[in-house]
C-alpha cells in the first residue's frame, strides 16, 4: 500500500507558482484538483509537471488571444532594439566624438607642392616618363626607324613638361 504524501513545500511552492505566473481566474479549482490527486498518491514529479502544463498552457492562451498585442508589442521591441544598435554602431565611428587633425590650408598646399601635384595636377610628367619607357622598351625589341622616331618624341615632350613644371614653381 502506498503511504499517504503529506501536503507541504511542493503544494506550497506549486499554489506560489500559479498564483504568480498563472494568473488564471480558475487558479483555485486547478490547485483543488491538484492537491486532491496528491492526496491520493500521486508523486511530486507528477504535481511539479501538472503545475507547469498549468501555467504554459494559460501562458499559451495568453498568447493565442492577445496575438495583435503581443505582435505590436515585438514590433516596438524590433525597431527600437534596433535602432539602439545602429546609434551605438554609428556614435562609435563618428568624427564628432573622435577627433580628427584636419591640416591647414597652407600646410596642404605644402604638401601638395612638395608631391608636385599643385603645379603639375594631372601628373603629365609621370605619365610621359611612363609612356617613354614603354617606347625605349619596345624599340629594343624592333630596332625600327618608327620606334626611334617615337622615342624621340616622347624625350622631347618629356623634356618640354619638365621645363614648364620648373617655370611654375618658380
Amino acid at each position: 500500500m502506498r503511504r499517504q504524501p503529506q501536503k507541504g513545500w511542493i503544494t506550497d511552492f506549486g499554489k506560489w507558482l500559479l498564483e504568480h505566473f498563472s494568473g488564471s481566474p480558475n487558479n483555485d479549482a486547478i490547485l483543488g484538483d491538484l492537491e486532491e490527486q496528491y492526496a491520493r498518491g500521486k508523486s511530486r514529479l507528477w504535481y511539479s509537471k501538472e503545475v507547469a502544463a498549468a501555467i504554459v498552457v494559460r501562458w499559451c492562451g495568453e498568447v493565442f488571444t492577445k496575438r495583435i498585442l503581443i505582435m505590436k508589442r515585438m514590433a516596438v521591441w524590433t525597431v527600437v532594439l534596433t535602432a539602439t544598435f545602429f546609434l551605438g554602431f554609428w556614435t562609435a565611428r563618428s568624427t564628432l566624438l573622435i577627433p580628427v587633425e584636419v591640416p591647414s590650408m597652407d600646410s596642404f598646399k605644402r604638401q601638395m607642392e612638395d608631391r608636385g601635384v599643385a603645379t603639375d595636377p594631372y601628373n603629365i610628367r609621370g605619365f610621359l616618363q611612363i609612356q617613354l619607357d614603354e617606347a625605349r622598351t619596345n624599340d629594343r625589341r624592333q630596332r625600327s626607324a618608327a620606334s626611334k622616331k617615337r622615342v624621340e618624341d616622347f624625350e622631347k615632350k618629356l623634356a618640354e613638361a619638365q621645363r614648364r613644371f620648373l617655370e611654375r614653381r618658380r
